[in-house]
C-alpha cells in the first residue's frame, strides 16, 4: 500500500537517515536541516495518498519532502558537501539512502538571497 510506504519513508528518515547524517557530520552538521513533507490527506481512488494540491496538477508533486539545510556560511556548507563525498562516508550515505529514495526524484540547489514577511 502507497501509504504504508510514505510512512516508512518518512520513519526512516527521522529514526535512521537523519541520525547517520549528524553522526558523520558531527560539528560540521548544518546549524538546522528542516524536512517539509507533503500533504497527502486521503487515498485516491487508486489508494495512491495524493498530495493536497492547491494550485497546479499532482503531477507537479512527486516528490514527498523538500529539505532545507541552513548553514553559517559558504565555508561550511563547503565543508559539509565535502564531508559527505569523503571514502567511508559516501558509502554508508548512498547505501541508506538507496533504501528509501527514489534518486530519479531527488533534486537540490542553493538558493540565493531570502525573504521572509512575518505579521
Amino acid at each position: 500500500m502507497v501509504f504504508k510506504a510514505l510512512l516508512e519513508f518518512k520513519t526512516h528518515y527521522e529514526t535512521v537517515h537523519l541520525p547517520l547524517i549528524q553522526k558523520l557530520a558531527g560539528a560540521d552538521f548544518p546549524l538546522s536541516h528542516r524536512r517539509l513533507y507533503l500533504a497527502r490527506p486521503a487515498p485516491g481512488e487508486d489508494n495512491s495518498f495524493p498530495a493536497a494540491v492547491l494550485i497546479g496538477n499532482q503531477d507537479d508533486f512527486a516528490f514527498d519532502a523538500i529539505v532545507e539545510l541552513t548553514f553559517t556560511d559558504e565555508a561550511a556548507f563547503k565543508v559539509f558537501f565535502t564531508r559527505r563525498q569523503e571514502a567511508g562516508t559516501k558509502e554508508l550515505v548512498d547505501a541508506d539512502e538507496e533504501k528509501f529514495l527514489d534518486q530519479t526524484k531527488f533534486k537540490a540547489v542553493v538558493l540565493g538571497e531570502v525573504h521572509e514577511t512575518t505579521s
